[in-house]
């Protein structure tokens, strides 16, 4: 009856809790739901050429989980002034009456950017969003970060570390943050 000596970082299946079936979550458009499965904890990338509708989607879909499943979302996106930039398209994605609808983006969605009172820059790191991501999630509970774009973070590579190092190594940042926080 004796049991192999514990080993940190060797489990059998039986060590692990059941946690039940995956719940998938509908993105709200059927024709994308039959190719792209959303969870919790998912890491995803929207690439594609610049002027051709990735932040649209993006925005599209925050508000379509937010609607259909209560998400919350966190929002980082220099290039895209909060107001009245990504206000105007989520209030014509929602179409309701402004009475409706701001109270229901304000309530869903929280935006990650410098203090708008400060005259003082931010660097805007991979590790300061995430900070305020974290934050996030705790004080307004979200399931959803969107950094758009990608290349408006201040990038920071290690002497001697390659541009593919670098991106392998924030992509991983990434998905660690993504499960351990299950957005």
């Amino acid at each position: 009856g004796a049991k192999p000596y514990p080993v940190r970082g060797l489990y059998r299946l039986s060590d692990y809790p059941d946690r039940g079936e995956l719940p998938v979550y509908s993105t709200g458009w059927w024709t994308v739901d039959k190719n792209l499965k959303l969870f919790a904890g998912e890491f995803m990338v929207v690439t594609g050429i610049p002027g051709h509708g990735k932040s649209s989607f993006v925005i599209n879909l925050m508000v379509n989980l937010a609607r259909a499943h209560g998400w919350r979302a966190a929002m980082f996106s220099p290039e895209m002034p909060p107001v009245p930039f990504v206000q105007n398209k989520m209030r014509a994605i929602v179409g309701q009456d402004r009475s409706v609808c701001d109270p229901f983006l304000d309530d869903r969605f929280v935006f990650i950017d410098s203090d708008p009172t400060s005259a003082q820059d931010e660097d805007f790191t991979l590790q300061w969003v995430l900070d305020r991501a974290t934050d996030a999630v705790h004080r307004d509970g979200i399931r959803l970060l969107v950094i758009d774009p990608w290349n408006e973070l201040e990038h920071a590579r290690r002497p001697g570390e390659s541009m593919t190092d670098y991106i392998g190594s924030c992509i991983r940042t990434l998905k660690r943050w993504a499960r351990l926080y299950r957005c």
